[in-house]
């Protein structure tokens, strides 16, 4: 059996839709951002007072890196792979119960990946396999295992719990993104091909997120410690659901509070971005100490060393420039060979799902802006592309087109 490898379609592919919601959401935080002359998101609260233009400037910078990674999308969509790599479903069980087995257990004994706390601690033989398995990211196993796997409850159902379970006991919601991600994209078709169908869920949808999003949102306060404040439907929808999906805002801020952030604009090293590509892919040493996330939460009043705010890439880029006019060049060519890298890797599955995991995991990164959210991805999708290769399905070394291959849950 061989795989139809066409190229996507902005009309019908469900990666574009999912492009969509995210551009949805940079239009909505411009408008509560305009409507309202708040931010939101990390800076709900804070007063606007840049102007249309400008705020209209910003909306369109934020939009262009989708726009971007869409165009190289649809070219590198049209190449093909001599040999496709196969994904065994044996195998995939295997690196996703390891991947998920070790994140959870370091998780929890000595609170690794956990948001809002402090830098964990570990003895200096696990904190070397420590940085070692982090190379692989849990989540991004996960996505690509919903993808290649038959469409079944029990493989879906096994990676989304694992994920929720993970991502609550690291305190975060990104998880659910990643869920919704990958089902969306998985059962696509199937779901947009009765119009009926599609109103029966948009309608449950507004039901429940509402409700669903103000849980979510007070059990992460928990988790974290966090003091809670009562917040409207509206608010809490557009200022930090649609917060979360965007990082409009905070570019937006950062240009609005350039005078206050200049000083510590200035401490950013040259390098900065590089860096944080090769602090994890190859050793945390090569970390800066300053980045333009953490120059955010500090603006904040937030303490340094308990998290970041997403800059974006059009905050990114202005933090950089402010540095030196050359820093935002090496960033954005970095940035591109990132993206363009990650796209040619998961091209390179046979399975069409799979192959559209590249631009899926883009979405977010591309969102934040952080380099190292970047070099992640690219890094675990190497690393699977690697072991998918060498433990391919025997059956089928020579052809490199056929399908996953079912196998049990177990290894």
């Amino acid at each position: 059996m061989k795989y139809a490898r066409t190229s996507p379609d902005t009309k019908t592919s469900a990666e574009f839709a999912a492009a969509l919601l995210f551009g949805f959401a940079v239009c909505l935080s411009w408008g509560y951002c305009l409507v309202t002359g708040g931010f939101n998101g990390d800076f709900f609260g804070s007063a606007v007072y840049l102007s249309e233009i400008s705020l209209g400037a910003i909306m369109v910078a934020s939009l262009l890196p989708y726009v971007v990674t869409w165009q190289l999308y649809k070219r590198i969509r049209k190449t093909t792979t001599r040999v496709p790599i196969v994904v065994s479903q044996r195998v995939l069980n295997c690196v996703l119960l390891s991947t998920f087995a070790w994140a959870m257990l370091v998780t929890k004994a000595y609170g690794v990946g956990i948001m809002g706390a402090e830098i964990y601690r570990a003895p200096a033989g696990v904190q070397v396999l420590i940085q070692i398995s982090n190379r692989l990211d849990p989540f991004y196993v996960a996505v690509v295992y919903i993808l290649a796997s038959p469409r079944k409850a029990k493989f879906d159902l096994l990676a989304i719990a694992l994920m929720i379970a993970l991502g609550l006991m690291r305190s975060g919601l990104g998880a659910f993104i990643y869920v919704a991600l990958a089902l969306g994209c998985k059962y696509y078709y199937k779901i947009s091909y009765s119009k009926r169908t599609l109103i029966i869920l948009f309608t449950i949808l507004g039901l429940v997120i509402p409700s669903v999003t103000g849980a979510l949102y007070g059990l992460r306060s928990q988790l974290r410690n966090e003091k809670t404040a009562e917040l409207t439907i509206v608010d809490l929808l557009f200022a930090k659901l649609v917060g979360r999906l965007s990082s409009y805002s905070n570019s937006a801020y950062i240009i609005q509070e350039d005078r206050s952030l200049s000083f510590s604009e200035q401490q950013l090293d040259a390098l900065y971005f590089p860096k944080q590509i090769l602090g994890v892919s190859v050793h945390s040493v090569f970390l800066p100490k300053t980045t333009p996330e953490k120059i955010l939460i500090l603006s904040d009043g937030s303490d340094f060393s308990l998290g970041s705010f997403m800059a974006g890439i059009p905050g990114n880029m202005w933090m950089a420039f402010r540095r030196s006019p050359f820093v935002p060049v090496l960033n954005a060519i970095l940035l591109l060979l990132l993206v363009s890298l990650t796209l040619r890797i998961s091209n390179c599955f046979a399975n069409p799902l799979v192959a559209k995991s590249g631009f899926l995991l883009l979405l977010y990164p591309l969102t934040s802006g952080v380099a190292s959210e970047f070099g992640n991805l690219l890094v675990t999708l190497v690393l699977l592309a690697v072991v998918f290769r060498i433990f391919r399905p025997r059956a089928h070394a020579k052809s490199g087109i056929s399908p996953s291959i079912p196998g049990r849950l177990s290894c």
